[in-house]
């Protein structure tokens, strides 16, 4: 449901919600020129928590995580999420590479996909 929905509708609306979705649109837009649909949103915001809980939450915690994870499903899953993410920025930097004309010359993309510093997108 759109802001302008909730507003008409007099419902309440996470406020956190709507400006990461506002900072995410405005990063992807200029840094990346990369226009994300609202289900590549949610979908990207949700694989990242993911990712960080694990990584940033209960690894630091619990050191043996990083050793005996692999026997865990939630640190699968957040594996999985950050192989989702990865597979994202790809997408992103291929659909950058299929363009035929740069809008932003000197744009963050056009540094990362234009760089000889790295060997591969990887890493």
């Amino acid at each position: 449901m759109s802001l302008e929905q909730q507003r008409d509708g007099d419902t309440s609306f996470d406020v956190a919600d709507e400006v990461l979705d506002i900072v995410l649109s405005a990063l992807t837009e200029t840094a990346l020129e990369y226009e994300m649909s609202e289900h590549e949103k949610q979908f990207f915001v949700s694989e990242m928590n993911l990712a960080l809980i694990e990584y940033d939450q209960k690894t630091a915690a619990n050191p043996l995580r990083n050793v005996f994870g692999f026997l865990l499903p939630e640190r699968r899953r957040a594996n999985a999420a950050v192989a989702n993410v990865r597979d994202m920025v790809l997408k992103i930097m291929n659909e950058y590479r299929k363009k035929e004309n740069y809008s932003i010359d000197g744009s963050l993309i056009q540094l990362i996909t234009k760089s000889d510093v790295f060997p591969t997108d990887l890493e």
